[in-house]
């Protein structure tokens, strides 16, 4: 049996959508540097380690993302790093 144990996910595309309401200010700065954050927490781009980052658009009432290559595990990232509350992310396809 194998078990996740870094960022890694093997879908093609995805998307993801959060309220503004659910998130801080220092929450979103950690969202848009996804990718700046997770280079230090796996110790700067470990062999097996894809991170590749996600297009983060913000409005004034959500945070969107999208991929056309998910190799980041965002929602584990969301839920675990960022601590933004799973009932607030709305993950979809290759469409937001």
């Amino acid at each position: 049996m194998r078990f996740k144990t870094d960022f890694t996910t093997n879908s093609s595309s995805a998307s993801f959508v959060v309220p503004r309401s659910c998130i801080s200010e220092k929450q979103l700065q950690m969202i848009i540097n996804h990718i700046e954050l997770a280079a230090v927490m796996v110790d700067k781009f470990k062999d097996g380690v894809y991170l590749d980052p996600w297009q983060i658009d913000v409005s004034k009432h959500s945070v969107k993302g999208h991929t056309s290559m998910d190799n980041f595990d965002m929602e584990w990232f969301l839920i675990n790093i960022v601590k933004v509350d799973k009932e607030c992310i709305h993950f979809g396809g290759s469409n937001y």
